[in-house]
């Protein structure tokens, strides 16, 4: 390789640098990346003319940048993975205690309210049943769609 031919590669480093660095948006993997092109560009010896090898570090530095890029977001996917797998799905003390509290009154409140009513509270809040189907028991619609 001559001295001229090393100059332009070295010219073109400055170059690659910046088409690199849009790609992946780091200066310091940038940096890196360009010098793997030039270490795959001397192991691969495909073209001796200095234009051709040019055109090969090129493409060489984009499909590396490439690379790192969908490497780094499938990293990041499992990372992301990775937190939803350490989170405990258990509920904390606190909202165990608030739950229980709230159950306890509601059937306080159920256990205070008439038969009919409660029936029709039930068939319609917990039973999934429409106002007008609680109607068969005789209780106002209005009554029942109150609790």
């Amino acid at each position: 390789m001559g001295k001229q031919h090393r100059w332009s590669l070295r010219f073109r480093e400055g170059r690659l640098a910046r088409v690199i660095q849009r790609i992946v948006r780091n200066s310091a993997t940038a940096e890196d990346l360009v010098h793997d092109s030039f270490v795959t560009l001397i192991g691969r010896e495909l073209d001796p003319s200095p234009r051709d090898q040019g055109a090969d570090l090129t493409r060489i530095a984009q499909n590396l940048a490439l690379d790192h890029r969908r490497r780094e977001a499938r990293m990041a996917s499992l990372e992301e993975a990775a937190i939803f797998d350490l989170a405990d799905a258990s509920p904390s003390p606190e909202t165990i205690v608030a739950d229980r509290d709230a159950l306890l009154q509601t059937l306080i409140i159920l256990a205070a309210m008439p038969e009919r009513t409660r029936c029709a509270f039930q068939m319609h809040r917990l039973g999934e049943k429409k106002l007008a189907q609680t109607a068969e028991l005789s209780v106002s619609t209005a009554h029942a769609g109150g609790w």
